[in-house]
C-alpha cells in the first residue's frame, strides 16, 4: 500500500469511529457541543469574534438527524450526511462550532518582514513563511488554509500551531475548544475537499469561509477525541518512517522516469518514433507563411525587427546557415540532433513571436492584479501561493506587450530555468523573468513547440551551470536551434508523446516500464 493510501485509511477509520473503542461512560458529544456554544456565546457578546449570518442547528428526532437553518428551514438530512458514526457520536456544521479569528490575521510583504527579529513564527496556508519581531496569536490554534494549491495534492492543508505567532490572509486561524483542535486538524485531513465540491477557483484554489463552515464533521465525545489524537499521534512516527523508505522508492522511479522522459523526447523530436510521409506539406512553406506574417507585423511596428536575419538552408545533406548578408557557414557541428531530409532547421526566434518580462519589479499592493515570476512556475502548473499583486495602472503598462493569452507558453530564464507551462486559457497577470512565446499563426501547434522547449530545458539548465550562472539572456533562446517538420508530423508527435506521457503519470516503476516499453 503506498503511503498516502496507508494515510488515508487509517484516518477515515479514526473519524468513523473505527480506530479505537467507545465507552459508554464517556461524556455524551450533545454536551461537549452546548461547552463550545456556551463559550462561542461569551466571545461574542466581549466582541472577540464575531456571529455567524447563517447559524445551523443539528438535532436527532427518531434516530434521525434534521437540521434547522436560522431557526426557519428544518429539514431530514440523513441523505447527506457523508457516512455513519457511532451513537455516542454527533453530527454538527463546523461553522456551528468554529471559533473563527479571521480579523486578527495580517498580511505583511516580504519587505515589510525584512530587518524584524525572528522571535515569532509568521504562517501561511502551507506553514512557516518567515519570522517577525512582534505577534498577534497566543495559544493553541488550528490552522486551515484558504488559498492554495495544497488543494490540489495529497498533501495536509490543516495544521495546529502552539505558541505565539502571527497570520497571513490565506490561512483560516480557527478554535474549537473544549473540542480537540487536534482531532479536528486530523478529521479535516482525511476529508477531499475538491471532490466535496467546497474548494472553488481555478487559477488559486480557495477554500472560503462559507465553504468551511458547510462542512459537517463528526464529533466524538471528548474523552474519545483523546483516545484517537494519542492513537493518531503514537502512529505518527511509523507512518514517517513508512514515507521515508516510499520516497526512496518514489526517487528512483523519478530518477528512471526522467532519463526516460528526455531519451523519449530527443527520439520523438528528431523524428524516429513516427513515420515520414511524404505526401504531407513542406516544413520550408511553414517556415515561409510564418515569415510572411513575422515580415508584415514588422510592416506594421507591431513587432520589432531582429538585429540580424538567419536563413538555414540544407545542400547535399549538409546545413548551411547565413545570417543577414555575411558569407554562408557549415552549421553541422552545431546541429544537436539528426533529422529526416523533410525536416528543416531553424533559429527560435523565426518560428515563434519572443516577449520578455521586466527585470524590475513594480510596486506591490494588497489586492490587485496578480503577478508572478520565474519561482511561481512548477513543473506541471503554476504555483500561486504567496503570490504578489500590482496595480491596475502597473499591470496596464507591464502587460502592454506582454499580453498573456490561451495557447501561449511561459519559461523561466531565471532561478529555477524552464519548467514550460502551455496556457488553456487567457489569463491577466503580470510577470517578470519569464519568456512569453506566443504563434505566429493562428493554427500553429504549440504543444510541439511545448515538447521542444521541454527537451531544451535540460540541455540550457545544464549550460546555465557549466557557465556558474543561474540565469540565461533572452537572446540566447531567441539563437536556440530547433528543429521543424512538417505540419502533419508535428500533429503525430505530439500524439505520440502525448500518449506517453499519460503512461508516465504514475510514474511506478513496476507496472508502467511494462506498459510503456511493451
Amino acid at each position: 500500500m503506498l503511503y498516502n493510501d496507508l494515510k488515508f485509511s487509517i484516518l477515515k477509520s479514526a473519524v468513523t469511529g473505527q480506530l479505537v473503542k467507545q465507552n459508554k461512560n464517556d461524556t455524551p458529544a450533545e454536551k461537549l457541543i452546548e461547552e463550545i456554544l456556551e463559550k462561542k456565546k461569551k466571545l461574542i457578546h466581549d466582541k472577540i469574534i464575531k456571529t455567524d449570518s447563517t447559524q445551523s442547528y443539528i438535532y436527532k428526532r427518531n434516530n434521525s438527524y434534521y437540521e434547522s437553518i436560522n431557526g426557519i428551514k428544518t429539514r431530514n438530512i440523513e441523505d447527506i450526511l457523508p457516512f455513519k458514526i457511532p451513537e455516542s457520536w454527533y453530527w454538527v456544521r463546523l461553522g456551528t462550532i468554529v471559533q473563527d479569528y479571521y480579523r486578527m490575521r495580517k498580511s505583511i510583504s516580504k519587505n515589510g518582514r525584512k530587518n524584524q527579529l525572528n522571535n515569532y513564527p509568521y504562517y501561511g496556508p502551507n506553514g512557516v513563511i518567515d519570522y517577525l519581531t512582534d505577534y498577534i496569536y497566543d495559544d493553541d490554534f488550528l490552522l486551515v488554509a484558504e488559498d492554495s494549491n495544497v488543494f490540489e495534492t495529497e498533501k495536509n492543508y490543516a495544521f495546529t500551531v502552539n505558541g505565539r505567532f502571527t497570520a497571513n490572509k490565506h490561512v483560516h486561524v480557527l478554535d474549537f475548544k473544549p473540542a480537540l483542535n487536534r482531532y479536528l486538524m486530523y478529521y479535516l485531513n482525511a476529508v477531499n475537499l475538491r471532490l466535496c465540491g467546497f474548494i472553488s477557483g481555478s487559477n488559486v484554489p480557495k477554500l472560503n469561509k462559507s465553504n468551511l463552515y458547510e462542512i459537517f464533521v463528526p464529533l466524538p465525545p471528548i474523552e474519545e477525541q483523546y483516545r484517537i489524537v494519542k492513537k493518531l499521534d503514537s502512529l505518527g512516527n511509523d507512518l514517517k518512517n513508512y514515507q521515508y523508505y516510499q520516497k526512496k522508492l518514489d526517487n528512483l522511479n523519478e530518477n528512471i522516469f526522467n532519463e526516460m522522459r528526455y531519451s523519449l523526447l530527443t527520439t520523438g523530436l528528431s523524428g524516429k518514433l513516427t513515420k515520414q510521409n511524404h505526401e504531407d506539406k513542406s516544413a520550408i512553406q511553414l517556415l515561409e507563411d510564418i515569415r510572411e506574417v513575422k515580415n508584415k507585423l514588422i510592416k506594421d511596428k507591431k513587432i520589432k525587427p531582429m538585429d540580424k536575419e538567419s536563413l538555414i538552408v540544407r545542400i547535399d545533406d549538409h546545413y548551411y546557415e547565413k545570417v543577414s548578408q555575411k558569407e554562408e557557414y557549415l552549421l553541422d557541428n552545431f546541429l544537436p540532433l539528426s533529422i529526416p531530409s523533410n525536416w528543416c532547421w531553424t533559429r527560435l526566434y523565426n518560428y515563434v513571436d519572443i516577449r520578455y518580462g521586466a527585470h524590475k519589479s513594480p510596486k506591490y499592493v494588497n489586492k490587485g492584479y496578480p503577478y508572478i515570476t520565474s519561482q511561481n512556475l512548477k513543473e506541471d502548473h503554476i504555483d500561486f501561493n504567496d503570490i504578489k499583486y500590482i496595480t491596475e495602472k502597473d499591470y496596464e503598462k507591464v502587460s502592454k506587450n506582454l499580453k498573456i493569452e490561451k495557447n501561449n507558453i511561459l519559461f523561466a530564464n531565471m532561478g529555477n530555468i524552464g519548467n514550460p507551462q502551455l496556457l488553456k486559457e487567457d489569463m491577466d497577470i503580470g510577470m517578470r523573468n519569464i519568456i512569453l512565446f506566443k504563434p505566429y499563426l493562428p493554427n500553429q501547434n504549440m504543444e510541439f513547440l511545448y515538447y521542444i522547449l521541454k527537451l531544451a530545458e535540460s540541455n540550457i539548465r545544464n549550460y546555465t551551470k557549466s557557465i556558474n550562472k543561474s540565469y540565461f539572456g533572452v537572446n540566447f533562446i531567441k539563437e536556440y536551434l530547433i528543429p521543424i517538420p512538417p505540419v502533419e508530423e508535428q500533429e503525430r508527435i505530439v500524439k505520440l508523446l502525448k500518449n506517453y506521457e499519460k503512461k508516465f503519470k504514475n510514474n511506478n516503476l513496476n507496472n508502467n516500464l511494462k506498459k510503456i516499453i511493451m
